[in-house]
């Protein structure tokens, strides 16, 4: 029920919202402040001076955000976000010191209903979907996602936004 009633409200906030302009170091600095916790090691670094803009479903795009950050949280304990700007796209790095995820694991990871209990800690809650979902959301608005390993020894999850 609980994995139902996610998809749900997913699949009716991403259709019904319009595209409108998002200051994407203000909504993450605003996800940081919302997201801290005791023993959570939370840091946001850009090398840009200027807020980098972007136009898409804002909601959609927090939301995701809030997924991957609360995925990070979950099973590590230092998590660092950056955000940058090319030509052609907008990246924005999810880093955490958890246990990571297999590299041959990674579409899998991205799959609906996918819990991977041999590198993840099974005790945690969730309903498998906060990474489709997440992907879903960059989907629809043009960009990717994708899995590393992370600088900081677990999982690294890079979104990229093409630039239009």
């Amino acid at each position: 029920q609980y994995m139902l009633e996610t998809y749900l409200d997913f699949s009716q906030t991403a259709s019904s919202e319009e595209d409108t302009e998002v200051n994407l170091n203000e909504l993450i600095d605003t996800i940081i402040k919302t997201s801290k916790e005791e023993f959570k090691s939370i840091t946001f670094k850009t090398p840009r001076t200027e807020n980098i803009k972007y136009v898409c479903k804002h909601i959609a795009l927090k939301r995701c955000i809030i997924n991957l950050i609360n995925n990070a949280k979950a099973f590590g304990d230092e998590i660092l976000i950056s955000i940058d700007q090319g030509n052609e796209e907008i990246k924005i790095t999810i880093d955490d010191n958890g246990p990571g995820i297999q590299k041959e694991d990674y579409e899998k990871a991205l799959k609906p209903f996918q819990r991977l209990d041999s590198s993840r800690n099974q005790n945690i809650a969730g309903s498998g979907l906060g990474l489709s979902i997440s992907q879903e959301i960059i989907n629809s608005i043009g960009g990717t996602i994708g899995l590393d390993k992370s600088n900081l020894g677990g999982l690294r999850v890079i979104i990229a936004l093409p630039i239009k």
